[in-house]
């Protein structure tokens, strides 16, 4: 086997070199640098030596001097690897006694041709006589080739043919080139043609978009806006270009929404969320809920960016369903004072103190009708922070109104009287002034029936213009009827007595209303989420009977009832959009719905219920194992009430349609408390909740 010397400092190159001459079949020995190389040569007696020239210690012309003068191995053939960059290697090559040259980067078979030609045919040795010294210039210089006719003609044939070989690949390459040029321009045009589309699809969605997108600069001035600001704010996006943002500020918003673009502007990786409102081109004030970002350093934007939506609507509802409650939580109060109360004047206190308490209105009183010349009206009762409103304050139920004519209209009429602005009320011009002092906006006059005469009224302020909504005005009614029946029957001993049956009809009335208030909070829920629509109901349907089953008494069902009924109140917390979503939720988002245990709690927790309410909406979502939320209560730490509740809610909700998936049908909702019975759920109530639905016929119904 032919014995190839490589001497090659370069690892990588040295390795590429063995690699492709072992694989044409030679024995490879290898050398780092030229001092090694010879070395090596001398012990090993090689059939050919394939050198770098360019090595530490020795290079290759040193080397293949080294080998020419060296009896012992002048005949071996030598090939350099060279770059071939100056015509004056070759020269140096000849002169060195090298016999080829291969040019990096090199082409295998040409070298390996070239071994296998020279150790067939290796040059003889010439004589002294037969060795020429010639003269060449090259650019300018003259240059003494020292070498033999046959070496001379291998080394320039070998020089020739790599020059050809480096001219074919120059001219592949060239075509390479001008291969991928020509595919690169079509990318080019293919990307550009995309891009056009692309910008036209983002105008189009950002045209079409109901929410809004607009960039500011460092100092606050618009730079872009989106053409949803017509929509949004009755703007062309002309007229808001080039103005600062704070012009369409609310007064008391402007001071923090400066201070929230400073700090965007200081903090370049912080995002910043806030509402604030916005002023409409016709006047009026809308709130919008938006998200900022610093993206000044981006040289395509340059600016802050803020994607902002109307959410007025869902600020308008959320008060309105806060202000239901506060009006719910009176109420519940007041009629706490109404079985209580020891006098009169007990129940009136109890009543404007659960008023004014529940957090929402400012002032509450309660005035009694006096027949005498002036037909006067006496505070006799009254709670809240704007009690100083009282002071000196002189009204008539009379026939001529003074500065509070809605009083008087109340109790001659015996209807209900909303002001719902006090401001552009002209009975009240005498006394606007006092009441802007004490932060009054509107207010709501409820007549006090005693049997068949109005003995007063119920004055109920609030601190904002249009506060009082259908619902809390039926509320406060109902409070004004008991408020009289509890005069009433306080007044008069054998009235009282005699109307114990209408008081217990009366009672029965206000768990009637009171069920049907609390079915209405289920529904505004149900409204904000209809894939969910009627889940409460059925849940509290199916809880009430598995307690039946279970044998608990009629007292605790109701419990358990109403507590079923609104177990989901707190999700008014939670934004409609995830409600609703169609997809799985994020676990960020999946977090927030997590939220509505602990928001139901809050809601409800004020109520006075006979039952623990709140502390079963609190639970309904524990595990018995201590898997679930909020508090990862377990076992007999959960009440029963709660355990009853959730089996029914798994069995509904998984027996129902979900945005996210159709109904899986109520054999797999069984299936589910069925396995996990005893680990998650209750054993008592699965199995009572199995013998309703396979032994018992009991069937939800999905209308």
């Amino acid at each position: 086997m032919t014995t190839v010397l490589i001497v090659e400092d370069s690892p990588v190159q040295a390795e590429l070199l063995r690699h492709a001459l072992e694989g044409a079949g030679f024995d490879v020995l290898e050398a780092r640098d030229g001092a090694e190389g010879l070395a090596k040569a001398r012990s090993s007696r090689p059939d050919a030596i394939v050198a770098d020239i360019n090595m530490p210690v020795m290079d290759g012309y040193e080397m293949c001097h080294a080998v020419r003068r060296d009896e012992s191995l002048k005949l071996i053939p030598v090939i350099l690897l060279t770059m071939l960059s100056d015509p004056r290697d070759v020269i140096r090559g000849l002169n060195a006694g090298a016999d080829a040259y291969v040019t990096k980067p090199y082409n295998v078979p040409t070298l390996v041709s070239h071994i296998e030609s020279l150790v067939s045919k290796p040059p003889a040795p010439a004589p002294e006589v037969e060795r020429r010294k010639v003269e060449i210039r090259l650019a300018g210089e003259t240059h003494v080739v020292d070498a033999h006719g046959p070496r001379m003609l291998n080394l320039l044939v070998s020089t020739y043919e790599n020059a050809m070989l480096q001219n074919r690949t120059l001219i592949a390459t060239q075509r390479a080139l001008e291969d991928v040029n020509r595919h690169l321009e079509d990318k080019v045009l293919e990307q550009s043609a995309a891009l056009r589309e692309s910008e036209q699809r983002f105008r189009s969605l950002i045209g079409n978009a109901s929410d809004l997108l607009a960039v500011v600069d460092a100092k606050g001035t618009i730079a872009y806006m989106s053409p949803s600001i017509k929509k949004l704010g009755g703007y062309e996006v002309d007229e808001v270009l080039g103005r600062k943002f704070l012009e369409f500020a609310h007064p008391e918003d402007r001071a923090g929404a400066a201070a929230n673009l400073a700090d965007i502007v200081r903090n370049p990786y912080v995002i910043r969320t806030r509402e604030s409102r916005f002023r409409h081109k016709e006047g009026n004030w809308i709130t919008l809920e938006s998200i900022a970002h610093n993206a000044l350093a981006d040289p395509a934007v340059k600016g802050i960016v803020v994607n902002a939506r109307d959410i007025t609507e869902r600020k308008r509802s959320e008060k309105e369903m806060l202000r239901l409650t506060f009006a719910l939580r009176a109420f519940s109060q007041s009629n706490s004072a109404l079985v209580h109360a020891q006098s009169e004047t007990e129940l009136l206190r109890a009543t404007c103190d659960a008023i004014a308490g529940a957090g929402a209105y400012p002032l509450a009183w309660v005035g009694i009708a006096k027949h005498d010349t002036g037909r006067t009206v006496e505070p006799v009762a009254s709670a809240g922070e704007a009690i100083g409103y009282l002071e000196g304050l002189e009204v008539s139920w009379g026939d001529l109104p003074l500065c509070l004519g809605p009083i008087g209209m109340a109790i001659r009429s015996g209807a209900t009287q909303v002001s719902d602005d006090l401001a552009t009320n002209p009975e009240f011009s005498p006394g606007i002034e006092k009441a802007r002092a004490y932060g009054l906006a509107c207010s709501i006059s409820l007549p006090i029936r005693a049997s068949s005469d109005t003995v007063g009224v119920l004055m109920v302020y609030g601190t904002e213009p249009n506060s009082f909504r259908e619902a809390e005005v039926k509320l406060f009614e109902e409070l004004a009827g008991d408020l009289g029946y509890g005069l009433f029957s306080r007044r008069t001993r054998k009235a009282y007595e005699a109307g114990l049956l209408e008081r217990e009809r009366a009672a029965e009335n206000l768990r009637a209303t009171f069920e049907s208030m609390i079915a209405a909070l289920a529904a505004t829920v149900e409204m904000r989420d209809p894939y969910t629509a009627g889940h409460e109901r059925r849940v509290a349907e199916l809880a009430s009977a598995i307690g039946s089953e279970m044998g608990l008494d009629e007292s605790r069902i109701e419990g358990l009832h109403f507590a079923a009924i609104i177990h989901d109140i707190g999700k008014i917390n939670i934004p409609a959009e995830i409600l609703v979503r169609p997809g799985k939720l994020t676990p960020a988002e999946f977090e927030i719905i997590k939220t509505h245990c602990q928001a139901g709690h809050e809601v409800v927790k004020g109520i006075q219920f006979p039952w623990p309410v709140s502390q079963i909406i609190l639970q309904h979502h524990e595990r018995l194992d201590g898997s679930g939320y909020p508090q990862g209560l377990k076992g007999g730490d959960i009440l029963l009430e709660s355990r009853i509740l959730t089996v029914a809610d798994v069995v509904e909700a998984m027996s129902s349609h979900r945005p996210y998936r159709p109904s899986l049908g109520i054999e797999p909702a069984l299936q589910e408390i069925e396995d996990k019975r005893g680990r998650y759920y209750d054993p008592q109530a699965v199995d009572a909740c199995l013998r309703l639905f396979r032994e018992k016929r009991f069937a939800l119904e999905m209308s």
